[in-house]
């Protein structure tokens, strides 16, 4: 063997060498970081060591021999890339599931507002001045807002008015100088004649938030547990306290794995655990934290949610882009008021975009909001069905692990989600999901969040609700 020969072979053995320490260092990541949080199967573990196993015994021996150690070279590095690609995968997954189900919150932002053409720009502005907020503002909540104003302004006069009209009007005619305000309660002006264009009058000139842990388990979830899903009408941050337009309870059974969707819809007429006597919107619950919509759908239903599952309109769209979009069915033909989007009676494509807009509309459904709630429930549906029987996943994971690390908050133990993984890899047939939306009947009603006038309700039908509580014990006993 010449000296030429003889120095290439060396330099591919040690090629082969190094492919060969790489792809062991990424296996072992890859089993360490998996099978230690009880995500992979057993026997995926047993089949990776075995297919590495043999290919470094084979590397082995093919550095005696030029022409195979070529080939185990090729080998080696085709390996390497599916373990560094694993690798890459697996950290990416993990670090979202350790945000997504990290310590749980509630953020309610609270800001100083006055008349948008007024002069006050800033905080410091109203020395001197009178600051109004809302009596169905939490007092603790209130008094943490005021002690933070007190530090950067002196002399302000705090009073309460007794509803949010009662809180437009006194800015509006100049009886207060600003108004303290929570953020999620703004978007209810909307919903009262003469208020509508509220938000669009006022200027921000102060805002700061208000951090509230909210209490979940360690424990891993049993093999039957109930999730209450909740989708709230901002864009920013899923731990904002916020209105509720997705409020649906998903029963999951994973011996049988059968998901069973319950909706109800948003303007159900309900009592709130901090309501009193007196009814509101199940829409609002979510303004006073999740929580309280937990409690408010829990007590509906007579049933103890396991958990909860918080997500907002952001991720919503990103997830469903990131997975090339998704296939609803639509029972009618509609088009969204003031949208410009068209849907058809039967199956539709949707980008993320057109999927949101499909999911809230209400004003041009036959059945407006009921309609509304089946829509929310097809759409979860299919990003399921998608997720779980495809490999958009896999191939698409940076888009889908974004979406979902920015938009989503979950009381759901980490524990419990690397288990039905574990499982869904096991055994790899789908899931079975139910749907079923509650009706009822609209009419115009006081709320406890806004007393004083008539919003439009959702009076939920007795039997519809017995029927839902009937699915819900169904799919817990199977």
């Amino acid at each position: 063997m010449s000296t030429r020969t003889k120095k290439r072979s060396r330099i591919l053995n040690f090629v082969l060498l190094g492919l060969m320490a790489l792809l062991a260092a990424m296996t072992a990541i890859v089993i360490a970081t998996t099978a230690g949080r009880g995500m992979m199967p057993t026997g995926y573990i047993i089949t990776i060591l075995i297919i590495v196993g043999a290919i470094l015994i084979v590397s082995i021996f093919a550095m005696k021999r030029k022409w195979s150690n070529i080939v185990m070279i090729i080998i080696s590095g085709i390996a390497c890339c599916v373990m560094i690609y694993a690798a890459m995968f697996t950290g990416e997954f993990i670090k979202t599931i350790d945000k997504v189900t990290g310590k749980a919150s509630d953020v309610t932002t609270i800001k100083v507002a006055v008349l948008k053409d007024s002069r006050y720009d800033s905080l410091e502005d109203l020395e001197g001045k009178t600051l109004s907020y809302s009596a169905s503002d939490e007092e603790d909540t209130i008094d943490k807002v005021i002690a933070d104003i007190n530090e950067h302004v002196s002399g302000c006069d705090y009073t309460k008015s007794q509803n949010l009209m009662n809180l437009a009007d006194d800015l509006r005619s100049g009886d207060t100088d600003a108004i303290i305000v929570n953020e999620g309660q703004v978007a209810m002006f909307d919903e009262v004649d003469g208020y509508e264009t509220f938000k669009d009058e006022i200027k921000y000139i102060y805002s700061i938030d208000i951090t509230k842990s909210v209490e979940i388990s360690e424990d891993s979830l049993g093999d039957v547990f109930t999730l209450y899903i909740s989708g709230i009408d901002t864009y920013g941050s899923p731990a904002a306290t916020s209105r509720s337009d997705v409020n649906i309870i998903a029963v999951v059974n994973r011996k049988t794995k059968h998901i069973q969707l319950i909706n109800t819809p948003r303007d159900a007429y309900v009592y709130l655990p901090n309501s009193g006597d007196m009814k509101d919107k199940l829409t609002h619950a979510g303004i006073y934290g999740i929580e309280n919509s937990m409690q408010t759908i829990g007590d509906l239903y007579d049933i103890d949610l396991d958990g909860y599952m918080r997500v907002n309109f952001t991720g919503f769209q990103e997830i469903i882009d990131s997975i090339g979009g998704v296939d609803v069915y639509s029972d009618q033909d509609f088009t969204v008021a003031g949208g410009g989007f068209s849907f058809v009676k039967g199956m539709n494509h949707m980008n993320g975009i057109e999927a949101l807009a499909f999911a809230r509309e209400r004003k041009s459904l036959e059945n407006g909001d009921s309609q509304r709630g089946i829509h929310q429930m097809r759409v979860i549906e299919a990003i399921i069905s998608k997720l779980t029987s495809s490999g958009e996943l896999l191939s698409n994971y940076k888009g889908v692990l974004g979406g979902l690390s920015e938009s989503m908050q979950t009381s759901v133990p980490s524990g419990t989600i690397y288990g039905m993984i574990n499982q869904q890899l096991s055994d790899s047939s789908g899931w079975n999901i139910d749907s079923y939306a509650v009706t009822g009947t609209g009419t115009n009603a006081e709320t406890y969040s806004m007393p004083g006038t008539q919003l439009y309700v959702f009076i939920p039908d007795e039997d519809s609700i017995e029927e839902a509580k009937r699915l819900i014990k169904a799919v817990q006993s199977e």
